[in-house]
């Protein structure tokens, strides 16, 4: 009886155990694809801001964790000229840095970002609650089965990246086009 009571003790404190550990881990999982696709502008970049081409997947809005618990979005090519002036010692590739920022394995000091055009905002707790498919349905027009615009007309800021955040989480990839106002919201294959 005594054994028996200590075995079960030992499983409940092992599986108590192992939900703090899965806990404690980030949630966040960037597609490795697209992380690879990303750092491919440190080859043709190499820290000059002012390139004469820039690639698509430069452009495209990035979100990252801050020290503060705030969030961040900002484009690729930005988050590649942070990885040099900052991060290039600690980080043998911009992959290695990308993986890890991207993943919210890292948080970024706000004395970092201040001289980029980026957008720092919260979390909005009702938006991040509900399923992809409702944010779909009542903020997104949908324009094909990979593709969505997003217009973000009279919602508050927190609001309009939490929407474009958690389509981030669901591997689609985020432009803005300034022309029309709109995000683009394409599914990453």
């Amino acid at each position: 009886m005594k054994s028996t009571l200590k075995i079960n003790i030992k499983i409940i404190l092992l599986f108590f155990v192992f939900i703090l550990n899965s806990c404690s881990k980030s949630k966040i999982h960037i597609n490795d694809t697209l992380i690879k696709e990303i750092s491919s502008i440190d080859k043709s970049n190499k820290g000059d801001l002012t390139l004469s081409y820039i690639t698509e997947k430069a452009t495209l809005l990035l979100y990252l964790k801050l020290e503060n618990n705030k969030m961040l979005c900002i484009n690729a090519l930005e988050l590649q000229d942070i990885y040099s002036n900052y991060y290039k010692n600690n980080y043998k590739t911009f992959y290695d840095f990308l993986y890890d920022a991207l993943n919210q394995k890292i948080n970024l000091k706000i004395n970092q970002i201040t001289k980029y055009e980026t957008i720092i905002f919260s979390l909005d707790s009702k938006i991040i609650q509900v399923s992809n498919h409702h944010v779909e349905k009542q903020y997104l027009k949908k324009v094909n089965e990979e593709t969505f615009y997003f217009y973000p007309k009279d919602n508050a800021l927190n609001q309009v990246q939490t929407i474009l955040y958690k389509m981030y989480l669901d591997n689609y990839l985020i432009s803005f086009d300034d022309y029309t106002g709109k995000y683009v919201i394409t599914k990453f294959k």
